[in-house]
């Protein structure tokens, strides 16, 4: 099992997907990956003098429903921001991760000019098409397109996607 991190630094925001990927019990290219998505958030109005930030923070229940958190934050800085959101991840009572540790991986996307790349590493960047995809498409907000074609072709080989 892995989790995945996924930052999305704005002009004076911060967003955020914790994202689960499990692994199937075989290493048959044929089955697929289980993913979902942990927890996500948005810090926003970062760095902006005399503001108060707003804090959004969602999470599944035991039973699978989303929760919302929210709360305000007054003048957060980037590093402030960054701070409450990996507080948010493994402190109660909303945290998912007994500590950071439990990372695999973290990916940015920085608003400088827009997203270059999206790199997938180790057993998914090398055969996992499926998950590749739908990670791909729950990061909608990031504005990526994934060319189907060329991630179904891109088996066991480094490749553009």
């Amino acid at each position: 099992m892995f989790h995945i991190l996924v930052a999305n630094v704005g002009s004076t925001s911060l967003k955020y997907t914790l994202v689960e990927v499990r692994f199937p019990a075989s290493t048959s290219l044929t089955e697929e990956y289980g993913y979902s998505s942990l927890a996500s958030g948005s810090i926003e109005r970062i760095g902006l003098a005399g503001a108060n930030a707003t804090v959004e923070h969602l999470r599944p229940d035991s039973d699978g429903y989303m929760q919302r958190f929210s709360s305000e934050v007054g003048e957060p800085s980037y590093a402030s921001a960054v701070d409450l959101m990996l507080r948010s991840l493994t402190e109660p009572p909303l945290g998912v991760l007994g500590d950071l540790s439990a990372l695999d991986a973290i990916g940015f996307k920085a608003v400088h000019g827009g997203l270059d790349r999206l790199v997938f590493t180790g057993g998914i960047g090398e055969k996992g098409a499926s998950i590749r995809g739908r990670v791909v498409q729950s990061l909608a907000c990031l504005r990526i397109v994934l060319d189907e074609e060329r991630n179904n072709a891109a088996i066991r080989q480094e490749a553009l996607i």
